[in-house]
């Protein structure tokens, strides 16, 4: 079956009016340090969605402490937030895949920020420690 060029130009132009009534935006959001903290994407078109998702929190429960340590991946900045009790004779670690301790805090706060701009892109190990008890984290720095 041949169709008439005028068909064929008017099929043309309908399915590229119906393909042009569909749109699709994407947007991300980011924190002072570069880390992506949310994207958002709106698809367009007869029915209309749109989807906002956030960079997950890695939460743990150590013992009787709720720790969050985010964002992983990271461009340089990690925040450590013990959510609940106290923070009594508990220490931080970060340690390079050599099983160096590069850094080591008390924890003396509900909320703290480990800085690792100073370092090289990799993989870094976290630990808390406390009560006997040793926790240990992966964390990629991009």
């Amino acid at each position: 079956m041949k169709l008439s060029p005028l068909l064929y130009t008017i099929f043309c132009l309908i399915i590229a009016g119906t393909v042009s009534t569909y749109s699709q935006t994407v947007e991300f959001s980011y924190d002072d340090a570069g880390n992506r903290t949310s994207r958002t994407v709106e698809l367009g078109g007869l029915k209309s969605l749109a989807v906002t998702d956030t960079v997950a929190l890695k939460t743990d429960l150590l013992n009787r402490f709720k720790i969050a340590i985010y964002p992983n991946p990271t461009r340089g900045t990690i925040e450590i937030d013990l959510m609940e009790n106290s923070t009594k004779d508990v220490t931080l670690s970060v340690l390079n895949t050599s099983g160096v301790i590069i850094i080591e805090l008390p924890i003396n706060t509900q909320r703290m920020t480990v800085d690792l701009t100073g370092y090289p892109s990799g993989t870094y190990f976290i630990s808390i420690k406390g009560d006997a008890l040793l926790k240990y984290w992966k964390v990629q720095k991009i």
